[in-house]
């Protein structure tokens, strides 16, 4: 019973004490709040480059005063006690996410990363991510394909899509008559950094196949774009002419042309004839006429020329490296019958006549070096003469007297030009004949011999007898032929007949030593046809060509 007592004793002491303790804690015990952690998880690595990266994470708790600072930490293996630096983005006061732009990485090495944040002595870091920078390369670059192309230059260029990751410190295009061409050929270099870039290509050859490709270099190398081939044109040169042969000559005008063989390579701008009476070779400073600037072959009337007058042609055409020329083409304009005809090789002047439809000299020819009349005229290349008596005066009235031969300058071709200006020569016994039938000589008595006809002689004869001896018989002159009483110098070197007859050698040979020549007299009004000596001397006539 008392021991009972006694546990119940003790049992309510107890009681009563921890009663009195839990009244205690409950008055004098304030509220423990538990102390917030710094929490941060690694985001993710893009963008990674040689030398740079975008990283993020997000801190999910900042403790109760925030971040001091914060950011990626890197390490080249991934021991996270290896961390090699790591980027410093500064104090943080809130929760959330954040990214870092990271650069001044090496390229191709392989890095870990843990997002960071601190806060006085303590440093919370996220979990470890991995990623490999790309390894530097050579630049990744295209072709622009050729334009502009000349005989020896083109134009092209590149246009760099990537620059391997490092600087662009030339870019350009080579070149070269072999596939693959680079740098150790022929190239441009048109300045530095990406992006697109024009080039002159200069100088090439011409008529040559090139191939061509775009470069750029960095520190890895250089690089090349796709390849282009193009083949430079035939050097333009001034276009080959070849000059036509002069037709439908008159006394003002006449005509020409050309081929254009080889325009060279380039369109004509011009073309046309130049021409001269002066220069062998005319140029465009000369006279010309232009027809068009197609490459066609033309031809065209060359207007308002002078008469009788030795003229040179030449087609030209005309590009822009030039104009070329046809070789010249010489040509002389008809001679104006009863204008004077002025002998080129020494200047003299002789009055001209149209008989029918013949153009004959109307004076005796006077060209030559005189020689005594006992001297015999030499075939020697000198045009020799003889004056009647060895005056010369009388050569400067009635002209030069010739032998036969050195009339004809020792051919015996009817025709001849002999002793004559040029384009005009010796008239024949027929071409007298047609003469005298012009004059009214019936074709009968033109091939008689001897006195023939009626008047035709006094046609001929110059009037009155200022030069002639009288009577000088039915001399009318009415052809204007105005013959002089010449007289004439015989082989024995003397001299007779001057103011009584005239004598007029042909072309035409009778037997080696005679030939035919026609004969007026004053006291008759016809001709007389007869052979003569050819060693003697006589005046000539000529006649137009």
């Amino acid at each position: 019973m008392a021991l009972q007592m006694r546990k119940n004793r003790t049992i309510t002491i107890l009681a009563i004490v921890i009663t009195a303790m839990l009244g205690f804690f409950s008055t004098n015990c304030k509220k423990i709040e538990p102390e917030r952690l710094i929490i941060i998880k690694t985001g993710t690595v893009e963008e990674v480059s040689q030398t740079s990266c975008v990283l993020s994470a997000i801190l999910l708790d900042v403790g109760d005063q925030g971040v001091a600072q914060h950011g990626f930490c890197f390490s080249l293996t991934s021991n996270i006690a290896d961390i090699a630096f790591c980027s410093e983005m500064g104090s943080k006061r809130t929760k959330g996410e954040f990214t870092d732009v990271v650069n001044g990485l090496t390229p191709g090495t392989s890095y870990h990363v843990w997002a960071y944040a601190a806060d006085g002595g303590e440093t919370e870091y996220g979990q470890s991510l991995s990623f490999d920078t790309p390894p530097f390369e050579k630049p990744f670059l295209e072709t622009q394909g050729p334009s502009e192309i000349t005989f020896n230059s083109a134009h092209s260029g590149g246009n760099i899509l990537s620059d391997g990751g490092s600087e662009i410190t030339e870019r350009g295009v080579c070149w070269n008559t072999s596939p693959e061409p680079n740098i150790g050929h022929a190239k441009t270099t048109d300045g530095s950094g990406p992006g697109e870039f024009g080039s002159n290509l200069a100088p090439l050859e011409p008529d040559t196949k090139y191939y061509i490709r775009a470069y750029a270099t960095n520190s890895m190398g250089t690089g090349y774009g796709n390849e282009h081939s193009f083949t430079t044109p035939i050097q333009p040169i001034a276009p080959e002419v070849v000059t036509h042969m002069v037709s439908s000559i008159e006394h003002f005008s006449a005509w020409c042309g050309g081929t254009i063989a080889s325009d060279g390579g380039i369109p004509i701008l011009s073309k046309g004839l130049c021409w001269s009476a002066t220069e062998p070779e005319p140029t465009l400073a000369d006279p010309t006429i232009e027809f068009g600037n197609d490459p066609e072959p033309f031809n065209m009337e060359i207007a308002g020329l002078d008469h009788n007058t030795e003229y040179f042609v030449r087609a030209y055409a005309t590009n822009s490296e030039g104009t070329g020329y046809g070789d010249p083409v010489a040509f002389r304009t008809l001679f104006m019958c009863g204008s004077q005809l002025v002998d080129e090789r020494d200047g003299q002047t002789y009055f001209t006549v149209n008989i029918g439809e013949q153009c004959w000299m109307a004076e005796n020819l006077n060209v030559g070096v005189m020689v005594d009349v006992s001297d015999v005229q030499q075939d020697n290349d000198i045009l020799e003469k003889h004056c009647y008596n060895n005056d010369i005066s009388n050569c400067d009235t009635y002209g030069g007297q010739y032998t036969w031969d050195e009339m004809m300058q020792y051919t015996l071709v009817e025709m001849a030009q002999g002793v004559c200006p040029a384009g005009w020569h010796i008239p024949s016994d027929l071409e007298w004949k047609i003469m005298e039938r012009a004059l009214g000589m019936t074709v009968e008595e033109s091939d008689g011999t001897s006195w023939r006809g009626t008047d035709e002689g006094g046609q001929l004869k110059s009037g009155g007898t200022s030069f002639w001896n009288a009577p000088n018989t039915g001399a009318t002159n009415t052809v204007l032929f105005s013959a002089l009483p010449s007289g004439m110098v015989w082989n024995d070197g003397s001299s007779s007949g001057i103011g009584d007859f005239a004598l007029f050698w042909t072309s035409t040979s009778i037997l080696e030593t005679q030939a035919w020549y026609r004969y007026l007299h004053t006291d008759e009004t016809r001709i007389y046809r007869v052979d003569g000596y050819r060693q003697n001397s006589t005046p000539v006539r000529c006649v137009k060509d």
